[in-house]
């Protein structure tokens, strides 16, 4: 089997059951479930524009084909949602229209730094058979590189989202429902979730790192409930902190449980001609 359609193997079915597990499960019912499974329906429509836009950004495959199925990926999330809102109820009028705008915005923000690190960096998703050329001296360097570059995402991004959440707080007076909430989430879903992705598939180093980072989510869990009703203000029946530590939560597994896939059937990011790091001595 190819590599491309082991990676496919691998990881469809964990796509598929999400989606089914978001589009089927009903998560209201007692208090403990509710978090739960709000927290995976919540957790997983922001986790699949994350994994969509770093195919997008590293593939493998060719980018004409890349670009539309991505975008087609990201379109599942808020069909999903409105199949299940349509069959247990329970939601806002505007959800599905709220979800998959805030999903298209968070698919579109974290390309850009996706894009960057493909660009200025030649980095690309590849698999270990790929990789012929004898390894440079740089490119021992390299897991250490971008581990400073995702410390410095990481400052970024959640320097960047507290700013444009502060903005968007002077602008939230004038929204209604729960708008100004799936607004904040994406935001979130961004910081949260774009320094994991990096962390997971650094060449070297990616345990460590991805440990860091699950530690700072944890942390900016704490004091996310807090800047929320900063922001939106207290508009009653919102999130507290239990919905966001489960969201959180879920949007970490399914990520995570998507990347280890993909580094078990051998990919990783890797200078795209350079030998691979994961490749034996």
């Amino acid at each position: 089997m190819k590599p491309h359609n082991r990676l496919l193997v691998a990881i469809l079915p964990i796509l598929v059951v999400n989606w089914f597990i978001m589009a089927l499960v009903e998560p209201e019912g007692p208090k403990a479930w509710e978090y739960v499974g709000l927290g995976n329906l919540i957790g997983s429509c922001f986790a699949h524009p994350t994994l969509a836009a770093a195919w997008c950004a590293w593939g493998p495959g060719s980018l004409r084909w890349r670009l539309p199925l991505s975008l087609l990926w990201v379109a599942t999330v808020p069909l999903g949602l409105g199949l299940n809102v349509g069959m247990h109820g329970g939601g806002p009028d505007d959800v599905i229209f709220t979800i998959g705008a805030c999903v298209l915005a968070q698919w579109l923000l974290v390309q850009a730094p996706l894009w960057c690190i493909a660009v200025m960096f030649g980095v690309a998703l590849r698999q270990r058979g790929e990789f012929s050329a004898p390894l440079q001296a740089k490119d021992l360097q390299f897991g250490i590189r971008q581990l400073l570059i995702l410390t410095a995402i990481v400052a970024v991004v959640l320097g960047s989202g507290r700013l444009l959440l502060a903005w968007l707080g002077t602008r939230f007076d004038g929204m209604s429902g729960d708008t100004p909430i799936f607004i904040f989430l994406a935001v979130a879903a961004v910081a949260m979730t774009l320094p994991l992705l990096i962390a997971a598939l650094l060449p070297q180093y990616a345990v460590p790192a991805t440990l860091g980072v699950l530690v700072v989510i944890a942390l900016a869990t704490c004091g996310e409930y807090p800047l929320e009703r900063m922001m939106t203000g207290s508009r009653g029946g919102g999130p507290d902190v239990w919905h966001f530590a489960w969201i959180n939560a879920f949007q970490a597994f399914w990520v995570l449980a998507v990347v280890i896939a993909v580094r078990a059937c051998g990919y990783g990011l890797a200078p795209r001609a350079a030998r691979s790091p994961f490749a034996p001595s």
